[in-house]
């Protein structure tokens, strides 16, 4: 059962690494049709962004303890399947004051 489970995340993983890095999958016309475009909700407070992903069928994860989105990947207007995860970036860390 476990081999299960790390395949399904294994899967995932690789998904969003591959979107992130910007290659898009070859995907069927009803494939297509499970997708949705990602909102751009960078400058959005939480509650705002919270309710722009759900509308938009997506997950999220909160990284930070802000209550502004300074960051989101993937940036929007992107193209993904339904309930995939959006990460929010509420603060600004060491490594990405200086972009």
């Amino acid at each position: 059962m476990g081999g299960i489970i790390a395949e399904k995340n294994k899967k995932a993983v690789m998904e969003d690494t591959l979107r992130y890095i910007g290659v898009e999958p070859d995907l069927s016309e009803s494939d297509k049709e499970s997708e949705t475009l990602v909102p751009s909700v960078v400058g959005m407070n939480l509650e705002d962004a919270r309710g722009a992903l759900n509308y938009a069928q997506l997950e999220y994860k909160i990284e930070g303890a802000g209550h502004v989105v300074l960051r989101q990947i993937p940036e929007g207007m992107t193209s993904v399947a339904k309930n995939a995860t959006v990460i929010l970036y509420t603060e600004e860390n060491e490594e990405n004051q200086g972009e």
